[in-house]
């Protein structure tokens, strides 16, 4: 699922928070199909990864290490690839 949808937590922000990055530009969705993939597959594993952060990586229920950040790199979409299919 990495090769085709990159994405990963790297580092922490200034408050101690998990950053979470995206690349939905990269994502290759013939791939994806082809591996037998569904949306639902990829909402599942969106699910998993943002329990994994409030489980392993911010535990915590108050104060500024309970939040995260998402960075979008949306670097080469284009206004017609938010229309989907």
């Amino acid at each position: 699922l990495k090769q085709y949808y990159p994405h990963a937590f790297h580092l922490r922000g200034r408050n101690g928070e998990p950053i979470y990055y995206e690349c939905p530009s990269k994502i290759n969705l013939p791939a994806l199909k082809s591996a037998g993939l569904t949306l639902d597959h990829l909402l599942h594993h969106y699910a998993l990864v943002t329990e994994f952060m409030w489980t392993h990586l911010s535990p915590y229920q108050e104060g500024p290490a309970s939040r995260g950040i998402t960075v979008l790199d949306l670097d080469g979409m284009r206004l017609r690839d938010f229309a989907g299919e």
